[in-house]
């Protein structure tokens, strides 16, 4: 697991409720998690790209690898119940930091 995911785990608890914050916060967080959940779209898009001209291994990650983070993030997010701890890690939900999250801890 990555240590952005680990990051995020160690930061959240079980979900009981809606995201907890203020209107600006929550709205601010659910638009970071969206930002990264297409981040990992995007990178499955560029590798079906490279992958139709046969050059997908310049990328440096396959997609499978794409897969397994965004499914993991997925479920790290189910668990977040407070919009600040998004906000915090928001460097790390970048799509460079993300795509490099997978090609260290996935591939």
């Amino acid at each position: 697991m990555s240590a952005t995911i680990q990051t995020v785990k160690e930061n959240t608890v079980s979900k009981e409720d809606e995201m907890k914050g203020s209107e600006k916060q929550i709205k601010w967080a659910e638009d970071i998690i969206e930002k990264a959940m297409a981040s990992f779209d995007d990178m499955i898009k560029n590798y079906d790209k490279f992958q139709a001209n046969g050059v997908a291994d310049v990328l440096g990650y396959s997609k499978k690898a794409v897969e397994a983070a965004k499914a993991d993030m997925q479920a790290v997010f189910a668990q977040v119940d407070k919009a600040s701890d998004i906000i915090d890690i928001r460097n790390k939900l970048t799509y460079d930091a993300l795509k490099a999250t997978v090609i260290n801890a996935y591939m």
